[in-house]
């Protein structure tokens, strides 16, 4: 059974890399979370974060300043019409090698 977030107050949630596959977003008012940096979402609510507020998915907070700040080369592979969405782990790690 999917996790119900209807009625939760996300006002800032930083959900980077948060796993919300199977979380029920509906109902839920997606534009006011600060940062879905790498999340894991379902395909349709990844889309929807895609196409209104593609820079949710490249806002990361640099700690070391203490802000947010939009990951501009993210944001443009994020606009990018092929792009699939965040590569899976095991993607990943090929990647590296």
């Amino acid at each position: 059974m999917a996790q119900s977030f209807e009625g939760a107050n996300l006002n800032g949630a930083d959900l980077e890399e948060a796993d919300l596959r199977g979380a029920d977003l509906r109902n839920v008012d997606l534009s006011t979370v600060r940062s879905f940096y790498k999340a894991s979402l379902a395909a349709e609510i990844l889309s929807e974060i895609r196409a209104k507020w593609p820079e949710k998915l490249a806002t990361i907070r640099d700690d070391a300043k203490g802000i947010w700040t939009i990951d501009e080369a993210v944001l443009k592979q994020i606009k990018n019409p092929n792009w699939q969405g965040w590569p899976k782990e095991e993607d990943q790690a090929k990647q590296k090698k």
